[in-house]
């Protein structure tokens, strides 16, 4: 019997089936993959997991917005900050290095050294994608594979040396916060548990104090240890540095016969080849013990959340101790103890609980009265009560917002009558401030904004330590300290009474300080000072060099007038590209307690806008298109110029 064909039907639906298959196939090489089938990303312990990665090139494609990404960048103490229509992306790390990348080139930059990525950053669906990998490695973290998985394996990443008169100074770049687990007698030695290493496993230094750092790395991908020894001359001493970042360690050598607790080693006091503590390292001033006759020391800081939303912190300490708090007008309430060490780690919680959005413990002044710091920023104007006892403060966070709250108050913790009584916060800013900087500002801003109306605060951005971005033989500290004198000069001319952050190349809170710390004193200068406005003034930079042009930045609703007035007045006088408005979520603008603007002024990084950085004539026009900014703004209706007005904006 004749076997019959299929039918006709079958046939065709068989073919179909067959084109949609090509049809998909073809449309999945056109696209990025999804990242489903890439290995499993270990990251400190626990699994990275993107909940939008693709894959491209081979490299895991992820978007700026992305809540993994969000989750490890904060583990490392990165930021990122990108704007829907900018075409590049810009990421602070830990150490302030900052990593850059554009929107159509294949390269990433990390403070200046260019290394190519397997592809460009893209947008798509209003997101933009990213090379991880890529960006993991400029923030020292080692993608290692280890059978089906990669290990995102944290590493020292680099290491600088330098000297200073006869000292030296090393710093350990690390991807995450550092701790020192112990050390070897008769030389200094550090072991690094958790850590790999990137860095050169030999180097001879020859400078004074230090003659060669060694480096080892050991142990298994997920779980590898670094060492790192360091062979100094006989007679030689070591201390230990404060660090601008918790992520490095800072170590300072000099050679027999030369004390490192003299200038230039801020905080630091000589070990005889004695080996630190187990722990982060720290100023040696943290370790003082205390005494009745001396300062207290900081040995614990807890938060307890109740279930009726209230939140306790308590603060124990060692010694006696006098403390003031201030509650600021966004939200943040602080206290100061005073003549007080701290002896823990510094901390920077999230908890979002009960009210309290975070809580940071630092060691906020070290000289000539140590403070120690603890700050919380509120969700609302909750009722705070900070009460004291023997041997703690309790910082008791109520339920309820209180329709009236107070603005400062004190009090003792312990026996205050053996406590000398510190100098004033104005003293310790004249103690401080060589030159007329200011280099420790009030730290009690009770007066609301507006209280000096005729006030102004100008921020030359970066100095001191920080010496801002560097091309085309120019540095941004010394711009911007040239442009707010020209401004300055016009705005006292017109009758303003003007104020300073800095008025010389110095640091606002001290050398080498964390960002937080210095961003924050700028912010401390403005809102103590009751100031009406606050212009922070900086110059723009960027790897392309094709980028020029000068932006005016705001974010709380009532900078944008302030914002747009500047910006009128800049677009219509300068001669370089007009880049408009930008809302950004900028640290001094954010926390300014009243109006505020920062202005990129142009970029040094662009060869054009960098010969008109050169000109004076072009810095005396800055200056008067923002003096006659400041005049428009003043000259609103109070309701809008005020900072409790509300306007609109997106």
């Amino acid at each position: 019997m004749h076997r019959s064909s299929a039918p006709i039907s079958d046939v065709f639906r068989r073919i179909s089936c067959a084109v949609i298959l090509v049809a998909s196939m073809l449309a999945f090489a056109a696209t990025p993959a999804r990242a489903d089938g890439a290995p499993s990303l270990w990251f400190a312990g626990t699994r990275l997991i993107f909940e939008r990665a693709q894959t491209r090139n081979g490299e895991l494609a992820v978007p700026a917005n992305d809540p993994g990404l969000e989750r490890f960048l904060a583990r490392v103490g990165a930021t990122l900050a990108y704007a829907p229509g900018q075409r590049y992306v810009v990421v602070t790390a830990a150490d302030r290095r900052t990593i850059s990348l554009t929107i159509g080139d294949s390269h990433v930059s990390a403070a200046g050294v260019v290394t190519s990525t397997p592809f460009a950053p893209y947008e798509r669906d209003g997101d933009v994608y990213l090379p991880f990998l890529s960006l993991a490695r400029a923030l020292y973290v080692q993608p290692i594979p280890d059978g089906n998985a990669e290990v995102l394996q944290p590493q020292f990443g680099a290491l600088d040396v330098r000297t200073q008169g006869r000292t030296t100074f090393v710093t350990l770049h690390a991807a995450l916060p550092v701790t020192v687990r112990r050390t070897a007698p008769g030389r200094l030695s550090m072991t690094f548990p958790g850590f790999g290493s990137a860095l050169d496993q030999n180097r001879s230094v020859a400078a004074p104090g230090l003659n060669a750092i060694d480096v080892l790395a050991s142990g298994e991908v997920r779980n590898p240890l670094t060492t790192v020894t360091f062979e100094t001359p006989p007679g030689a001493t070591h201390a230990f540095v404060a660090s601008a970042s918790r992520n490095d360690v800072t170590v300072a050598f000099a050679p027999a016969g030369v004390a490192l607790n003299a200038p230039g080693v801020p905080g630091a006091q000589a070990q005889a080849q004695a080996p630190p503590a187990p722990g982060p390292p720290v100023p040696a001033a943290t370790a003082a013990a205390p005494s009745e006759s001396g300062p207290a020391t900081v040995t614990g800081v807890t938060l307890q959340t109740g279930a009726d939303g209230a939140s306790n912190v308590q603060i124990s300490l060692d010694g006696n101790a006098r403390f003031e708090w201030h509650r600021l007008l966004d939200g943040r309430w602080y206290v100061d103890i005073e003549n007080a060490l701290l002896g823990i780690p510094v901390r920077d919680d999230t908890p979002n609980a009960n009210g309290i959005l975070s809580m940071r413990v630092h060691q906020f002044a070290k000289s000539p009265v140590p403070i120690v710091r603890v700050s919380l920023s509120l969700a609302s104007s909750r009722r705070v009560d900070a009460s004291a006892n023997a041997t703690s403060l309790t910082v008791a966070v109520a339920g309820s917002d209180d329709p009236a709250p107070a603005r400062s108050g004190a009090g003792a913790i312990g026996d205050a009558s053996l406590v000398a009584a510190p100098p004033s916060r104005s003293e310790n800013a004249k103690a401080s401030a060589p030159d007329g900087a200011w280099k420790f500002t009030p730290a009690a801003p009770t007066l609301a904004h507006g209280t000096n109306p005729r006030l102004i605060v100008l921020d030359p951005g970066h100095g001191g330590s920080d010496p801002g971005a560097a091309h085309n033989g120019l540095t941004e500290k010394d711009l911007t300290l040239d442009i707010s004198r020209r401004l300055r000069s016009i705005l006292v001319a017109r009758g303003w009474t003007v104020k300073m952050t800095r008025d010389s190349d110095a640091d606002v809170f001290a050398p080498n300080d964390s960002a937080h710390d210095e961003l924050q004193a700028r912010d401390d200068v403005a809102n103590g000072a009751g100031a009406r406005m606050l212009i922070s003034i900086h110059i723009n930079s960027y790897v392309n060099g094709s980028l020029r042009g000068t932006t005016v930045y705001y974010y709380k609703p009532s900078d944008l007038l302030l914002a747009q007035a500047l910006h009128r007045r800049l677009a219509a006088a300068l001669e370089s590209q007009d880049d408009g408005i930008r809302k950004d979520n900028l640290y001094v603008v954010h926390h300014a307690a009243m109006p505020a603007a920062l202005v990129e002024t142009a970029f040094l990084s662009n060869l054009g806008d960098a010969e008109l950085l050169k000109s004076p004539q072009f810095l005396q026009k800055v200056a008067t298109a923002l003096a006659d900014g400041v005049a428009d703004y003043a000259s609103l209706p109070a309701k809008q110029s005020d900072a409790s007005y509300q306007d609109p904006a997106p």
